[in-house]
């Protein structure tokens, strides 16, 4: 079940929360003067919610800073960040709680398609259209790692429930699983 939120005029996202027996996260872009919506791959809220009477809505707030559409969002494991991605080529680590902006991590020169926590919460993963993935340290916020070897647009990355692999899709029809202590 998604929920289309109402359209306003307003730059930013929407973080819509809907209660139910599961609770989605979905985000839509608010663009002006013609509003238009885009839908991303929901994201399940690690720690879940309690809530009662479901169906319910509750608008969270909204998450404003990218200068250009969004592509992805991810939570962290503990629930206490949401990273977004988008074609501004940064990343943004959101605050849930306080719902700022703690970190804009840059250094992609293109589109950054996904992003992805690893499951211990230490480090984010980025994947751009330019062929490349970095592994950022989400307390110090700087990149660790370039991954390369695509040759085709990075789309997609998923860890390994351990952390130690991760998985990347492309435009060049592989899927390629990187050593993460190593960079292979």
């Amino acid at each position: 079940m998604l929920h289309c939120p109402e359209r306003t005029m307003e730059s930013g996202f929407r973080v819509e929360q809907v209660f139910g027996d599961v609770l989605l996260q979905t985000l839509s872009t608010l663009q002006s003067p013609v509003v238009v919506t885009y839908f991303f791959a929901p994201t399940f809220q690690p720690k879940g919610v309690q809530h009662k009477g479901g169906g319910n809505t509750k608008n969270c707030g909204t998450l404003d800073g990218h200068t250009d559409r969004l592509a992805s969002v991810g939570y962290s494991p503990d629930g206490s960040l949401v990273a977004t991605s988008s074609m501004d080529c940064t990343v943004r680590l959101w605050n849930v709680t306080t719902m700022a902006c703690d970190f804009i991590l840059m250094g992609h020169t293109g589109w950054v398609r996904d992003v992805a926590f690893s499951p211990g919460g230490d480090r984010l993963t980025s994947a751009s259209e330019y062929c490349t993935m970095r592994l950022w340290s989400v307390a110090t916020e700087e990149c660790c790692l370039v991954l390369t070897g695509h040759e085709g647009g990075a789309y997609c990355i998923a860890y390994s429930e351990k952390g130690d692999v991760l998985a990347s899709g492309s435009w060049d029809k592989n899927v390629r699983l990187w050593d993460v202590a190593s960079g292979r």
